[in-house]
């Protein structure tokens, strides 16, 4: 069977909230269940890796036990396989799951390996409602997921399909999201009982692989890679929140990733949705690029000035307003994720993916043929415009490197179509070549932006707060930052001539 719900976040009070909303007067009444489950795998995690989640779900006197593949589905992003059985008691039953469909996707030997690693109390109120010719169900989740050492509350509704329009499910997300301040999740249950075991949960979320059919279509091709890209803006949101400095870069690299993935697919998306998606992603990425920013300073530039010690001036002026600054920007990106209009934007963006209407206008196009050309035109065009780097001026080395960063994205989603041995060889050895002349082109783009920072910290200090002190060190901050433009000129030719001498691993 197949699982296709909406999960929305949000606090406990708004939960207890959300179950008056208006649009409710016509379900079912809720039941209430308590629900307690146990996770097992092997202690190498071997089901993880598989992309499954085996439980053992106890209400009252009976069990049932559920297997779901955690990994992308035909369904899409808000669809997962899913298989459930009665069994007698609460250890895993082989045999019960060898019935099932999910058997060949399960490691061999599991037996004696199955042990519990963490486990649910949930506290459910579900009901049924009919809307607009669909069927679902709606089950309002409190409670907490919780491992030997950690745990985590869990406050979530989801949404899940029966019958009928997937875009239902996202009609209703948005009802409820004007009765309370609710936020789409994808992370499983599953999925957050693993990551307290890595001590994972409160940390920064990195891209996860793309996973394509070496022959898959395009639609599912783009859609695979847009549902990875909007996972990662997503599941840095608790990071973010927290001002987690690597959340929120990882959240700009999600949203930098999904942005590169519509430039990709420029000539096959249409449809009305798209300018408001792109200018949303837009929206948020400026929203966040100031604390972002103030962190690539401190680390790069104020740090290793202060470290040594080459200045007579005090640094505690400068640290005092860069603190100031830092917290306006932490502020600034708190608020924009707590936002309606972020809100709104996830939804919109999750929705778009799964139902909108450039499903039927992409195109019948197998995407390793399309990756060729896609990759050939990007490659071209960063090779053309590399050719004079060093006189290249800081904007047309900014568009340069943007240039190389949407080509590197599109070398990573479109890895699998190319698994032959000798084009990994290659795209390792391309990939490497490109990843290098990113990084060069980025250093100098951080030094033009810490050179325009120091200008305004030393113009808009006010005299109160140390103008002179902190005014002298932004001008030898940026003059240091000066010295190093030469030699990563030179480093990024280099690296340039290496990209030209790497083959194209999508001839190969």
């Amino acid at each position: 069977m197949a699982e296709i719900e909406v999960k929305l976040a949000t606090a406990s009070n708004h939960l207890q909230a959300m179950q008056k909303a208006p649009l409710l007067r016509n379900a079912s009444r809720p039941r209430a269940r308590l629900l307690d489950s146990v996770y097992f795998d092997t202690p190498h995690r071997k089901l993880r890796k598989h992309g499954i989640s085996w439980r053992i779900r106890r209400e009252g006197e009976s069990y049932t036990q559920t297997i779901k593949c955690e990994r992308p589905s035909v369904d899409g992003m808000m669809g997962r396989g899913e298989w459930e059985a009665e069994v007698a008691g609460p250890e895993p039953d082989l045999v019960a799951a060898r019935r099932s469909d999910a058997s060949p996707l399960l490691p061999k030997k599991l037996r004696r390996n199955l042990k519990p690693v963490f486990e649910t109390q949930v506290e459910r109120k579900a009901l049924s409602l009919r809307s607009r010719g669909s069927e679902v169900e709606l089950s309002f989740d409190e409670g907490c997921v919780r491992t030997e050492q950690e745990s985590e509350e869990i406050s979530e509704l989801e949404i899940e399909l029966k019958a009928g329009s997937r875009a239902e499910l996202f009609r209703l997300a948005r009802e409820f999201a004007r009765t309370a301040p609710v936020r789409l999740m994808l992370r499983s249950k599953a999925a957050r009982g693993y990551g307290l075991i890595d001590g994972r949960s409160a940390t920064a979320a990195k891209a996860g692989a793309v996973e394509l059919r070496r022959r898959a279509d395009a639609v599912t091709a783009f859609a695979r890679i847009a549902e990875s890209c909007l996972r990662q803006v997503i599941d840095n949101w608790e990071a973010v929140n927290r001002a987690d400095a690597e959340g929120i870069h990882e959240m700009r690299i999600g949203l930098r990733r999904l942005r590169a993935a519509l430039s990709l697919f420029k000539d096959l998306l249409q449809g009305p949705e798209l300018a408001n998606i792109k200018a949303g992603l837009k929206w948020l990425t400026d929203e966040l690029a100031s604390a972002r920013q103030l962190d690539v300073l401190e680390t790069r530039a104020i740090g290793p000035m202060r470290a040594s010690k080459a200045s007579i001036h005090s640094f505690d002026r400068l640290d005092e307003e860069m603190a100031r600054r830092r917290g306006e920007a932490e502020d600034r990106a708190k608020a924009t994720i707590s936002s309606v209009r972020f809100r709104d934007l996830l939804l919109d963006t999750a929705e778009w993916i799964e139902t909108g209407s450039w499903r039927s206008s992409i195109g019948d196009h197998r995407m390793d043929r399309l990756a060729r050309e896609m990759l050939s035109r990007r490659a071209a065009k960063l090779l053309k415009r590399g050719r004079k780097l060093r006189e290249l001026s800081v904007g047309k080395r900014h568009k340069l490197r943007i240039a190389a960063k949407k080509l590197r994205y599109g070398v990573e989603f479109f890895a699998d179509l190319f698994p032959k041995a000798r084009a990994r060889r290659a795209r390792k050895d391309f990939l490497h070549a490109l990843k290098r002349l990113q990084g060069r082109l980025g250093s100098l783009n951080d030094i033009a932006a810490h050179q325009q920072y120091c200008v305004s910290l030393a113009r808009e200090t006010p005299p109160a707060n140390g103008k002179a002190e902190i005014a002298f060190l932004a001008g030898a901050i940026s003059a240091k930052e000066e010295a190093r433009i030469d030699a990563l000129l030179r480093a990024s030719e280099r690296a340039y001539d290496d990209l030209i001498e790497a083959r194209t691993f999508w001839k190969s």
